[in-house]
């Protein structure tokens, strides 16, 4: 990937203005994907869980497989504070989950308040299909201990508030398993670069190109759309 690069990892709000910025969309699979010309992730939100619908999403899921800029599962997830019953949303993530493993993809996880289910519910998850926490807020120790389990931490629009928990743990988190984002947020990728960068004390642009090459291992591509 070329230098001078800004990775948004996760955002629902995708523009193809910025030439120097590649973002990742992330969609319904019932959106489907005729309208989308850059790499997107796909997968039922915890919020709409429903497990009467879901081997008709994962079909969704199925039909979106041929297309080269679908790049990974998600978001996909446990929220504690939103959603239906937190049994019949395990039920639903495990299901997506068991798609990503079978075409080998990439999975991204929205969690709120639901760690040690979490972490149970994607023990099996084969070592060789890489995790990404999206909109991580947590605490420098929570940090660690999804590091150890092999995550990678998205880190978004907190991060420009220094009393937010995320911002004192930004230190903690290996910069091999960073992304920086902007989810459903206003805030320039850009913004969240320069911020990190002078948190952490290293150049933009060497974040940037390690931010990038975070990216090409994570969802296995080096191919710019």
């Amino acid at each position: 990937m070329h230098k001078g690069v800004y990775i948004d990892f996760h955002t629902h709000r995708p523009t193809t203005r910025n030439k120097d910025v590649i973002a990742v969309a992330s969609i319904d699979p019932s959106e489907g994907d005729s309208s989308l010309h850059h790499y997107f992730t796909a997968g039922i939100h915890p919020w709409n869980a429903n497990i009467k619908s879901i081997d008709n999403d994962i079909a969704k899921l199925m039909a979106l497989a041929s297309n080269s800029m679908f790049i990974g599962v998600g978001e996909i997830g446990l929220d504690k504070l939103k959603g239906p019953r937190l049994e019949e949303q395990v039920e639903v993530f495990e299901k997506q989950v068991g798609f990503a493993t079978s075409n080998s993809m990439p999975i991204v996880i929205h969690c709120v308040k639901v760690w040690e289910e979490l972490l149970s519910a994607v023990n099996k998850v084969p070592k060789h299909i890489p995790m990404a926490i999206h909109g991580f807020n947590g605490t420098a120790q929570l940090a660690m201990q999804l590091v150890e389990k092999g995550f990678h931490l998205s880190v978004g629009s907190l991060l420009l508030d220094s009393k937010s928990k995320v911002s004192q743990a930004l230190s903690i988190i290996p910069i091999s398993r960073l992304f920086f984002e902007t989810d459903s947020s206003s805030v320039d990728i850009k913004l969240l670069y320069q911020v990190a960068s002078d948190k952490l004390n290293i150049t933009t642009e060497d974040l940037k190109i390690q931010i990038a090459k975070n990216f090409t291992e994570f969802f296995n591509t080096s191919a710019l759309p």
